[in-house]
């Protein structure tokens, strides 16, 4: 049996839920949503360099459509919410 939320169940996050509807057109207004949402704000430049690595390497050049909610998206948050900024907080 699974839980309810407002991305998914609790066994089973769906990316397309947590990004539905946002279009970036750039890494850096990817990396602002993630940090808004995880509030995450200020933003430390040495975690904003290993996701637009991240990104760079994962997508370039960088075109944001509903597949990459899953693996672009999906691997950004993941390294965010792995980041000892957030760990921290």
């Amino acid at each position: 049996m699974t839980s309810p939320t407002p991305f998914g169940s609790w066994w089973r996050w769906e990316p397309g839920k947590f990004f539905e509807d946002r279009k970036f057109a750039s890494p850096d207004e990817l990396i602002d949503f993630l940090f808004d949402r995880l509030n995450l704000i200020p933003a430390t430049d040495g975690l904003r360099d290993v996701l637009r690595t991240f990104l760079k390497q994962a997508a370039d050049p960088f075109d944001w459509n509903p597949i990459s909610y899953d693996y672009v998206g999906r691997g950004a948050l993941y390294l965010a919410l792995a980041s000892p900024e957030y760990q921290v907080q």
